[in-house]
């Protein structure tokens, strides 16, 4: 197995995904029925296939990813061959809290009055160590979530400038 088995709740949402892929692999519900009452082993790779099959497809549909806590934001850019990140770091004694709603606005504001000390804005890029899909699963399993691109072109734009 490549990733990881989808919980019975993820799986709900891929009925028909599944009933298709058992039936391109020639297994009618007759024929499911059997196995599920007869051979754990063949569900369990049944399972495992499909799982692996339904991460591959979001992976590989996944163009930004993003991680925060309250001092450090992260965006990262997914490109095919290699992964750009663009961050900020708050110091830990300021104010700023990267989870709060206005927090962009705040960021704008200390920079504004020069206190560029607070807050450091970074970017950075390197190659996919595993495969592409790997790695992104790999952080999305540590905490990541997609997003779109507009934080990532703000934050872009802050650096840039």
């Amino acid at each position: 197995m490549k990733y990881r088995r989808l919980t019975l709740e993820e799986l709900s949402h891929f009925e028909k995904e599944f009933i298709n892929f058992l039936a391109i692999n020639g297994i009618s519900p007759e024929v499911w029925e059997e196995i599920k009452n007869e051979n754990s082993d063949r569900i369990n790779n049944l399972l495992d296939q499909f799982s692996d099959l339904v991460f591959e497809k979001v992976l590989q549909n996944i163009r930004f990813l993003e991680h925060r806590t309250p001092k450090d934001l992260k965006v990262f850019k997914c490109m095919p061959d290699r992964i750009k990140l663009i961050g900020i770091i708050v110091d830990r004694q300021s104010q700023l809290d990267l989870t709060q709603q206005a927090w962009q606005q705040q960021i704008l504001e200390t920079l504004q009055q020069g206190n560029g000390n607070e807050v450091r804005i970074y970017a950075a890029e390197k190659s996919y160590k595993t495969t592409r899909e790997e790695e992104l699963f790999n952080m999305v399993s540590s905490g990541c979530f997609v997003v779109d691109e507009s934080l990532f072109q703000s934050l872009e734009s802050l650096h840039s400038s």
